[in-house]
């Protein structure tokens, strides 16, 4: 599982994902074997950035085919008189028509002609494999656990705010996500992009986030532990 969010700001876009890769691998075929398979995670890089700092690529769901997808849509955006977005997700798709397909999601940020933020997604739907990329023109979208309640803090704030106000504010999604599916979400690493190219936050910064996001959960929890009043009550209700 992943968590990846994309949020379009006034002067810019932030891409923020968290970095932990969870496997859980088949059971043991033969008899001979006792036990299960032990699941477990982890940690590398769920974003690609071209060596030009034009194109970031964010890839999650499954490794294999979701880190194989972002390559290719790197090689295909990068070479002369490449395809859009749109485009090139569907030739790749179609090219590779025959592969053993994984789900598939994840963000495409180009900052040349305009800075622009496209979310792709492969999956199968009717017991058919498709693919799809469409625009994010306004706000925001998700890519990995879609279902994660910590997607309120992005709902919470649809305001359109500067990438400065928008990276805590990603930050802080992608760490509470952690709290509600710890198995498969873990870490954070965030890129800005704008006119200028794209620029990863340093990890210094990234771990100065991760722990104010969670001194700050800890702040919104002690709001309401910590709030003392003298209530007042109505006479019992009788039937």
């Amino acid at each position: 599982m992943t968590m990846q969010i994309g949020m379009v700001g006034s002067d810019g876009i932030v891409l923020a994902s968290d970095t932990r890769w969870t496997k859980e691998p088949a059971k043991p075929k033969s008899e001979d074997i006792t036990g299960r398979a032990v699941r477990y995670g982890t940690n590398g890089t769920k974003i690609k950035v071209t060596e030009g700092k034009e194109i970031a690529v964010s890839y999650a769901a499954d490794k294999q085919s979701s880190g194989f997808v972002a390559e290719e849509i790197i090689a295909k955006l990068t070479v002369e008189n490449a395809p859009d977005p749109i485009i090139a997700v569907q030739e790749i798709f179609n090219a590779n028509a025959s592969r053993r397909w994984h789900h598939v999601q994840g963000f495409i940020v180009l900052t040349h002609p305009a800075v622009q933020l496209f979310r792709f997604e492969i999956a199968r739907n009717n017991r058919k494999w498709s693919a799809i990329c469409e625009p994010v023109t306004f706000g925001y979208d998700v890519a990995g656990d879609v279902t994660n309640a910590a997607i309120y803090w992005a709902e919470r704030y649809p305001e359109i705010l500067t990438v400065e106000q928008l990276i805590p504010l990603a930050a802080h999604l992608i760490v509470s996500s952690h709290h509600l599916n710890t198995a498969g979400i873990g870490g954070l690493e965030i890129v800005r992009c704008d006119a200028s190219g794209i620029r990863q936050l340093s990890l210094e910064s990234t771990r100065e986030l991760v722990q104010k996001a969670n001194e700050w959960d800890g702040t919104i929890r002690d709001l309401f532990l910590k709030y003392q009043q003298q209530y007042t009550y109505d006479s019992a209700m009788t039937q």
